[in-house]
């Protein structure tokens, strides 16, 4: 049976916004051997680990880095770790995204959403596929610094609700903005991770389009390997059957056109 758990180490921190942070961890043993998308179950100082998708790899430094917003006391427990302090994971668990064919990319991320298409941006350079990053966010005060974006080569648009920045709106009206005056094929792949929301917008959004979608979604995973199916999501086959998986081992990223949602 493969490894799954392994120990990592904080190596640096780094505060992005108000409640967001950058945390670098130094381990030669894992680094490398995610797909983007994928995740990592996380010993955040409680009863169970918790879910935390990838949002970087260094194979040459042996690093691997997470994006976390504080959210309650075990995100919290993560940010206030101290530099060498050892943590327990399973990974990489997971389906993630499948650049296979295309030549494009346009992602879209909602807040701590951004993060896990931080390592799918880094993949279509080292692929040479072009690639559109639109991140939202609910406020100028709220949104992390333009030069972490930097290395991706990649154009960044950002959105808020309360206006300041590149656009004034949610995420989803960024991307109708960025679209009205370009062209889709069956080489561009819309991509995105958020609040139910903003999935459910990109979804219908890339129907309307006629173009292929791949989210990944948020849910809560307890076990991280299937095991207890509390994440089950709703999948619609090409036959219109529906029928339940489990995010953590079909997903986290699915082919967004056929996800049935609950307010669907």
């Amino acid at each position: 049976m493969k490894e799954l758990e392994y120990t990592i180490y904080l190596k640096d921190k780094a505060q992005l916004s108000p409640d967001s942070y950058l945390l670098k961890f130094s381990s030669p043993e894992l680094a490398g051997q995610f797909q983007p998308g994928q995740f990592l179950e996380v010993d955040c100082g409680g009863y169970i680990f918790r879910p935390f998708g990838l949002m970087a790899q260094d194979p040459d430094q042996g690093e691997i880095c997470l994006g976390v917003k504080v959210v309650g006391p075990r995100s919290l427990y993560l940010t206030q770790l101290s530099l060498g302090q050892a943590v327990k994971v399973h990974a990489p668990l997971g389906q993630g995204f499948r650049l296979d064919g295309y030549e494009e990319l346009i992602a879209v991320g909602g807040g701590s959403g951004i993060f896990p298409l931080y390592e799918l941006l880094h993949a279509c350079k080292q692929q040479g596929i072009q690639t559109y990053l639109i991140c939202g966010f609910r406020s100028e005060r709220e949104a992390y610094p333009r030069e972490l974006f930097a290395p991706l080569e990649s154009e960044v648009y950002f959105s808020s609700d309360q206006g300041g920045l590149d656009f004034t709106g949610h995420a989803g009206a960024c991307l109708e903005n960025f679209a009205a005056d370009r062209s889709f094929s069956s080489k561009t792949l819309l991509a995105a991770c958020g609040p139910m929301p903003l999935l459910t917008f990109v979804r219908d959004f890339a129907r309307k389009k006629q173009v292929d979608c791949q989210l990944s979604l948020e849910e809560n995973m307890a076990c991280g390997l299937g095991l207890c199916a509390g994440c089950s999501v709703d999948v619609r086959a090409e036959n219109g059957d529906i029928s339940r998986v489990r995010c953590c081992l079909e997903g986290p990223v699915f082919d967004g056109r056929r996800l049935v949602f609950p307010t669907d």
